[in-house]
């Protein structure tokens, strides 16, 4: 049993990213897979929420997505990863805040 945590567990740690491409952000995360339609995202703000998500730190972007719902990710360049999704909707608020990270 303590083999399938630990198998799922490093399936989670080593298959977890992320993928800006055709207007969209896709999340893997382990066998979960999530699409975010960037012309959808609103706001990106920084979080540290210690529930689990498809992001490997403690230091997150919470991106709020339209349709209410919020993802919360960890790109290792937060600051290139902002200025992608800002490059294709250039409408998304970013939490000034997220300048002094990354």
């Amino acid at each position: 049993m303590s083999g399938l945590i630990i198998g799922l567990l490093m399936w989670l740690w080593f298959s977890t990213g992320y993928k800006v491409h055709d207007g969209r952000i896709t999340v893997r995360f382990g066998p979960f897979t999530s699409r975010v339609d960037i012309d959808g995202i609103t706001r990106i703000d920084k979080g540290r929420s210690p529930v689990m998500a498809p992001a490997l730190s403690m230091n997150r972007l919470e991106i709020l997505h339209s349709t209410g719902k919020v993802i919360n990710i960890s790109p290792e360049n937060e600051k290139e990863f902002i200025r992608l999704l800002v490059t294709e909707n250039p409408d998304i608020v970013v939490d000034a805040s997220n300048s002094e990270r990354g």
